[in-house]
């Protein structure tokens, strides 16, 4: 219900956990996602946006046809 619609994905290495929290968007065949590793929510990015101050990342999945 929120906009734009978040994600989180979790990866476990020992007993350490990473997470990176981000936002989404389906647009057609595409799939857009912007993230950022972070320490908690708070950190995740609100627009899909990328600066040196951010570091967040932006990936773009197109499906194949």
């Amino acid at each position: 219900s929120k906009k734009p619609a978040e994600i989180t994905v979790t990866s476990k290495k020992g007993d350490k956990e990473d997470h990176v929290y981000g936002i989404f968007k389906l647009e057609g065949d595409t799939l857009t996602i912007c993230g950022v590793e972070g320490e908690k929510a708070s950190d995740r990015p609100t627009e899909f946006k990328t600066t040196k101050d951010n570091k967040a990342m932006i990936l773009i999945l197109k499906k194949k046809k």
